[in-house]
Parts: structure tokens; sequence; C-alpha cells
């Protein structure tokens, strides 16, 4: 497998053209959107998508507890496109590294990102202040998507996928990335 970095919409798109054989992680049900798009019924993992902040503390009881603050999120998450409210003002970017810097830079007040990678990024740009407010807005299990032509692949990534989580591997390798984020281990239980 090769992993090919897209801005999340373009990769959507480029997916369903058959211009790239799939999509890794996305929300389940994004095949209708994108009818080409075939998905492999093995959760591959659950995002929770929180808001990152600076300054500003939302409550996050409500997507509608965001409406007073301007918030930033890649453009083609498209669970968070629905989720925001109409009077929310927001911004969306093609990068997680956009979102983030953007978030540095008092360009926004919010950041909706997922938890663990958001948590990631923020080391790895060594952003102090970088706060993760709970609870999470939306916990989303994940699921890889291929193009309509590789439709006769899925039983096998379903069972290599099956596998991988049955001898240990999955939960292994998750605790070994997140554990150092500060994630529970519960996050890495291979459901």
């Amino acid at each position: 497998m090769k992993l090919v970095k897209l801005p999340a919409e373009r990769g959507l798109i480029n997916a369903n053209a058959s211009i790239e054989d799939g999509e890794l992680a996305r929300v389940a049900g994004i095949n209708k959107l994108y009818p080409n798009l075939v998905p492999v019924p093995e959760k591959l993992v659950d995002y929770q998508f929180v808001a990152f902040v600076r300054r500003a503390r939302p409550s996050t009881d409500s997507w509608a507890s965001l409406e007073p603050f301007s918030v930033g999120h890649i453009k083609g998450w498209k669970n968070l496109e629905r989720a925001v409210t109409p009077a929310t003002e927001v911004t969306t970017v093609d990068s997680a590294e956009q979102l983030f810097t953007m978030l540095g830079k008092n360009r926004i007040d919010v950041a909706l990102y997922e938890r663990w990678m958001g948590v990631a990024l923020g080391k790895q740009m060594q952003m102090q202040d970088l706060r993760v407010v709970d609870p999470p807005l939306q916990m989303q299990s994940m699921f890889t998507y291929l193009h309509k032509r590789h439709a006769e692949k899925v039983p096998a990534i379903v069972a290599a996928l099956r596998a991988i989580k049955a001898e240990g591997l999955y939960t292994r390798f998750c605790r070994e990335k997140f554990a150092p984020l500060g994630a529970p281990a519960s996050h890495c239980e291979a459901k």
C-alpha cells in the first residue's frame, strides 16, 4: 500500500474518480456522497472530534456552543461540515498544519480536529498553550473505502484487518503511537 497525502476534499474527489484507489479513514456513509466508493466494513479506528483552543474555553456540550467563536476545520471532513451550525463563523483549510497555524496565530478561536492526531501535531509544532476541550463533540468510527473497481479486494482486506486485531498487532501498534500522547489504553482496544 502506498499512501498519497492530499487535501481531504481532493482525496475524496480523486478516489471517487478512480485517480486514486481509495481513502484510508473516512466516516461511515461517505459513499452516499461519493457513489463510486465501496466501504470496507471493518472499523479501522475511532476518532474523537474535539475542539482545540489556546485562549477561548467554550463548553462543548453541543455544536451550537461553538457559535460565539471563530472555528476552523479541514475542508472535506464531511461530518464536521454537516455538524457545525450555520450561525458559526467557519474557516476551512486544506491541511492540519494550516489549521493549527491559524490557531497559533489567533486567526481562529477553535480548531476542530481528531484528538490524538491534534495532540501529536501540537507537540510537533511546539504549541505549548494548546488545550483540548472536553467532552468530544463527536465520536466516529472510521472506515477504509476503495474505488468500486477494487470491490473484489474488500473481503481480503476485512480478513487482514480482523487478523491483525486478533493477533494483538493492532493494539500494540496503537499503544506505541498514542500512549506517549496521553491516550488511555482503552483507546487502543481492537473492537
